[in-house]
Formats: C-alpha cells, structure tokens, sequence
C-alpha cells in the first residue's frame, strides 16, 4: 500500500507536506551550514570521479564492465538530501542506498519520488554488515554532518564498520565540519545562539506533529528528539578522525575546505 494512502489524504495533498518538510529541512541546515549546497555538490562531483577510476560506468544504462551495479551507501542519510541527488546524477549502473536510525527520517525519504533505496538501521553498532549481506560490497561510501555523534571508542567501531562493508580500494568520503574547521563567525558547534537550537527542535517537533505524517513513522519509536543532548560527545578533530581512519586500516585520498569551513575527507580502505 503507497504511503500516500496510509495517511488517508489525497496524494497530491501529502506529496505537498513532504515537500514543505525538506524545503523547511534544506532551509534549516543552510542557516547552519553557509556551504551547505556547496557540499552536495563537491561531494556528488567527487563521487563521480572516483567511480570512474574504480571501472568505466555506462551513461546510457546497462552494468558496469565486470558485470556488477556499482553500490553506493549514504551512512546518516536523514530525509534523503543527498542520496536522492546522487541517485539522480549518476548513472543508472549504480545503485544508491540511504541509511539512518531514525524511522521518521526514513518514512519521509521512502515517501519522496526517486530510485534511490532507504533502510532504517543504526551505524556504527556492527549490524550493516548482516542487513546487506549477501548483497556485495560497496564501492563507495559517503557521510555528511554524521561522525561528529560518535566518541572516539565509537568511531573507531564505525570506520571499521565501514572497511567490512567496502571492496578493496573502495572508498570512504567524509564531508565534516571538524571541532576546529568552522569559522569563527558563523561556528555552529561552538557559537550557537537560542534560534539556532530552536530551529532545530521547531523542524523536529513541527514533522512529529504533522498528523498526515504519523503513518510514517509512528510504527516504530523516535530515535531523535530535538532537543541538545548535554551528553552528546564532543565532536571529533580533524586529527583525531585521520588518525582514527588509519588505526581501521584506510589511506587518506584527498583533503579538500570549502569556502564555508567544511572538510571532505577522501580515504580508502586498504588492502
């Protein structure tokens, strides 16, 4: 049964609330993050190039020369911001998977149109690798704003995750704003004021309310509240997660800022 006929409204009715969730989502992460679309589209870009120097992918349909779709997994996916551009701007010979613990994130990514695939599922815990068992492994994976929730125990457990699930010279692109990349000016880790944090749990308590979006995720509990977890880790350094990415065994790639303070960390899994 569609989603659209799970919340008992006319389609084009609930298509029109979702879109107003992820226009209101997109507006506020660019408050947060100035180069926020400019992360997309860096981070699509280098995505891209690098599936070209793993094999020749065909523009017009078809497999990859050996046979197999390219597989791509976004770790922290939220409503599916950057998965469903992916989707859209490769190639159809790769496949692009969402992945995030939080089921109304994922009801709302599931109800957008798109070929991307969205699981609900926890990173970072030793459980990806019996969800997509039997599937192969990933060619590329990519997180934006995530391994800034994990301690430096967790991140260890989730890059290692991450090698599991990668083909050998498979690759891991980070797209991160460090504890010490942000600029001073506009810091979001260290300089939020009251709207900033209201902004945040307004989008969250705003979406849970919605009664048309109940049917989404109301089958499963809240991962994510909205509210500032006071004993949310502090967020790693730049050097902490490089050295972190060679203790799970990955080669640093490529560095590259954007102009807004962001980092997009190229790192590939080793042999």
């Amino acid at each position: 049964m569609s989603e659209e006929r799970r919340a008992g409204q006319p389609p084009d009715a609930l298509t029109e609330r979702i879109r107003e969730r992820f226009e209101a989502w997109d507006a506020m992460h660019r408050y947060y993050f100035p180069d926020y679309d400019v992360r997309w589209e860096r981070t699509i870009s280098l995505i891209a190039a690098r599936l070209a120097t793993l094999r020749p992918l065909p523009h017009h349909g078809g497999l990859p020369n050996d046979g197999r779709m390219a597989r791509i997994l976004d770790l922290g996916c939220g409503p599916g911001t950057l998965t469903r551009r992916l989707a859209a701007a490769l190639p159809p010979a790769c496949r692009v998977i969402g992945v995030d613990a939080d089921p109304l994130l994922i009801g709302l990514a599931r109800a957008a149109q798109g070929t991307a695939r969205f699981e609900c599922a926890t990173a970072g815990a030793n459980t990806l690798g019996s969800r997509f068992a039997g599937e192969g492994a990933f060619d590329i994976i990519v997180s934006s704003a995530f391994v800034h929730y994990f301690d430096s125990a967790g991140l260890l457990v989730l890059l290692r995750e991450c090698r599991s699930l990668l083909a050998p010279g498979g690759a891991l692109i980070t797209v991160e704003r460090f504890a010490a990349d942000a600029p001073t000016t506009t810091d979001v880790g260290a300089a939020r004021d009251e709207h900033d944090v209201s902004a945040w749990a307004r989008w969250w308590a705003q979406t849970r309310a919605a009664p048309d979006l109940a049917p989404l995720h109301q089958s499963s509990p809240p991962v994510t509240t909205g509210e500032e977890d006071e004993d949310e880790p502090p967020p790693p350094t730049e050097l902490v997660f490089v050295r972190s990415l060679a203790t799970a065994g990955f080669a640093i790639h490529g560095t590259e800022r954007t102009p807004g303070g962001s980092t997009i960390i190229t790192a590939l899994r080793e042999t």
